[in-house]
């Protein structure tokens, strides 16, 4: 069986935020559609999308192989990858349809079932992890490396749900005023997907953006924008699921 990371904010959860605070207008991150919206603060987005993860279905599909699908706002014309990973963290990767190349360097199946959901130990775990990823530079706030890490998790079909609500709560637990941590409201990511909005500024003159699913918590992209506001990295989440085999490298 598989689960796929769609959108899908519900009509009760909108009118219910417009009953309390009014409406405000969003053009959305890339379209030009006009979506109604309402910022409640990104620490209530954050800890809202924690309860929804936490109470999702762990179902994502049978075996050890971890497979997920992703655009690339990084190269030309956004092409769409495979990831294929095995438990020692060994993977498959090459562009949708096309053949598969071996790499590695993806955290191991032994890795994530140590997480623990409770985000302080959760957070010391992922300090650690950004640090064997090198996911941090010389420098550089610890704030910047957990929200680097916390993508890789929330979208890992092989993290428990549990553990993904803990990286949320690690993200709402991190001091979001000195990193101009903003709720933009209900928006669409590239594909015209729908969710909450989330801005962090860790560097001056770069701002990095998440689309949350409002229903689920699924983790819709993320991306950063330069300063002149064109977007140099960044990734839509389209899948994950667990499958039985590694798939033929060559199609």
């Amino acid at each position: 069986m598989r689960r796929r990371v769609t959108a899908g904010v519900g009509a009760a959860c909108i009118a219910a935020a417009v009953a309390v605070t009014g409406v405000a207008g969003y053009n959305g991150l890339f379209g030009n559609s006009r979506v109604h919206v309402v910022a409640a603060g990104p620490q209530i987005v954050l800890e809202r999308s924690a309860t929804s993860m936490a109470g999702s279905s762990a179902l994502i599909g049978n075996g050890s192989i971890r497979h997920l699908r992703f655009t690339n706002l990084a190269d030309e014309g956004f092409p769409s990858y495979d990831i294929f990973v095995r438990p020692d963290g060994t993977a498959l990767v090459g562009k949708v349809g096309e053949d598969l190349h071996e790499t590695s360097g993806y955290l191991t199946h032994e890795q994530l079932t140590g997480l623990s959901p409770d985000p302080d130990q959760l957070r010391t775990q992922m300090l650690n992890l950004s640090q064997q990823l090198r996911l941090g530079y010389p420098g550089e706030a610890p704030e910047r490396a957990l929200y680097r890490l916390a993508p890789k998790l929330i979208t890992d079909p092989d993290v428990t749900p549990a553990v993904k609500a803990g990286t949320y709560r690690v993200l709402a637990g991190l001091n979001l005023e000195a990193i101009r941590a903003r709720d933009l409201g209900i928006g669409t990511d590239r594909i015209g997907r729908v969710g909450f909005v989330l801005e962090f500024t860790f560097e001056e003159g770069y701002v990095d953006r998440m689309v949350i699913d409002s229903g689920t918590g699924a983790l819709l992209s993320t991306d950063t924008i330069n300063r002149e506001g064109a977007v140099v990295s960044g990734e839509i989440y389209d899948f994950a699921e667990m499958l039985d085999q590694m798939p033929p490298a060559h199609r």
